[in-house]
């Protein structure tokens, strides 16, 4: 490989939820520690943020405890905090990296290569999934979800579990961000309980961008872009991407794709219509499980700036952009319930932790079940861009 290797209480119907979709089979993979075990609280507890350092720790010694995960130092961030990369598959896709490897270079460029040859890589490579989270510090649920989404994917061992893990190279940056995400806690674990608790560091939460480090998404200025880049658009080019944000506490709950129009017309028409195939499973999951105030194909248009999920559907990459209802850090806010299509019973910080999760679960899940489809896709929009419009060059088998 490419990548250098380095060793207030949720209400009831969230509870229901999460045993529902999150109930664990019997684990194979031995004793492996929780969140709740290794943190000392719940992800998403009120007035409870897990801090960078710790999450690191935590996230090696899940590596250490299970075989479905690796754990990537892709280097130092800019104040020289760890720059994380998981991986999370089947111990066989682990054994074949190399060869998953070769096969999502074919796929991410099949121009001038034997049509033999690329349906191999088709029936033989496996869909690669990037995910990233907290790209803006203060925006702290997605970091937060992560260690639960990984335990949940190493402990789990029903039939959508292994389908996933056996058709998904699943890669995951929890922070995007680690110096912020340390700014960020630091200040807040010193403001909780008084009249400051909740409201925004009075300095930026990176040393050089601030809230703009999305933007670098096109420039690469960064050392976190640089990681990034290097990672999905030329180690594994992935077939969809989602990068998780949050938004204002008192309209929806949650954001999820496609974009509203207008779109950015340069991209391939294929890549748009992924997006808008991504945004209504996932949409249709969300409603379909009982959660209220899903907006999709609204507020946030596909003509927006380079930013990071604006600018992978120029690298034929269906990226996408969620965004959660903010809490206010970590602490609880209260909306004013004067629309019931927005809603909630879960006005803390775990619901900006817990709602994310099956939306993350469900982009791996629906790759687990789609992943031949998808790669054919991205073959054939590949092919576009060889000879814009023509979507029919050649005989893929």
């Amino acid at each position: 490989m490419a990548i250098p290797k380095s060793t207030t209480t949720p209400r009831i119907l969230i509870v229901f939820l999460f045993s529902l979709i999150f109930s664990t089979g019997v684990n194979a993979q031995g004793s492996i520690t929780s969140p709740e075990e290794y943190f000392g609280f719940q992800m998403g507890t009120d007035r409870k943020l897990a801090r960078w350092d710790r999450i690191v720790e935590y996230f090696y010694q899940l590596e250490e405890e299970s075989d479905r995960i690796k754990v990537y130092n892709l280097g130092p961030s800019s104040e020289g905090h760890p720059f994380l990369l998981l991986l999370i598959t089947s111990p066989e896709n682990m054994s074949r990296l190399d060869e998953l490897q070769a096969f999502n270079k074919q796929i991410s460029d099949p121009r001038g290569q034997p049509t033999e040859e690329i349906g191999q890589a088709i029936r033989e490579g496996k869909a690669i999934v990037f995910q990233s989270m907290s790209l803006h510090a203060s925006e702290v649920g997605g970091t937060q979800m992560t260690p639960e989404l990984s335990y949940d994917m190493l402990t789990r061992n029903d039939e959508e579990t292994e389908r996933i893990l056996e058709n998904v190279l699943f890669f995951m940056i929890p922070s995007f961000n680690p110096d912020g995400q340390v700014m960020i806690t630091d200040w807040y674990r010193e403001t909780v309980g008084t009249q400051y608790e909740g409201l925004w560091m009075p300095w930026l939460y990176h040393k050089y961008c601030g809230h703009d480090n999305n933007r670098d998404g096109d420039y690469h200025n960064l050392p976190e872009s640089k990681y990034a880049a290097k990672a999905m658009f030329v180690d594994w080019v992935p077939q969809a991407y989602i990068d998780h944000h949050h938004m204002g506490s008192y309209g929806a709950r949650f954001y999820v794709p496609p974009y509203c129009d207008p779109i950015r017309p340069y991209a391939d028409p294929l890549v748009w219509r992924e997006i808008s195939w991504y945004g209504s499973h996932i949409a249709y999951k969300l409603e379909e499980e009982g959660f209220q105030g899903i907006l999709n194909a609204a507020q946030f248009a596909g003509w927006g700036h380079f930013g990071w999920h604006w600018i992978t559907p120029f690298h034929n990459i269906a990226g996408m952009l969620t965004e959660s209802a903010s809490t206010n850090l970590a602490s609880p806010v209260y909306p004013p319930r004067t629309a019931e299509s927005w809603r909630t019973d879960v006005p803390g910080i775990r619901g900006t932790v817990y709602i994310p999760k099956p939306l993350a679960w469900g982009m791996v899940a629906f790759e687990g079940h789609r992943r031949t489809k998808k790669i054919r896709c991205m073959v054939t929009s590949r092919y576009g861009c060889q000879e814009p419009g023509n979507h029919t060059k050649g005989s893929l088998p």
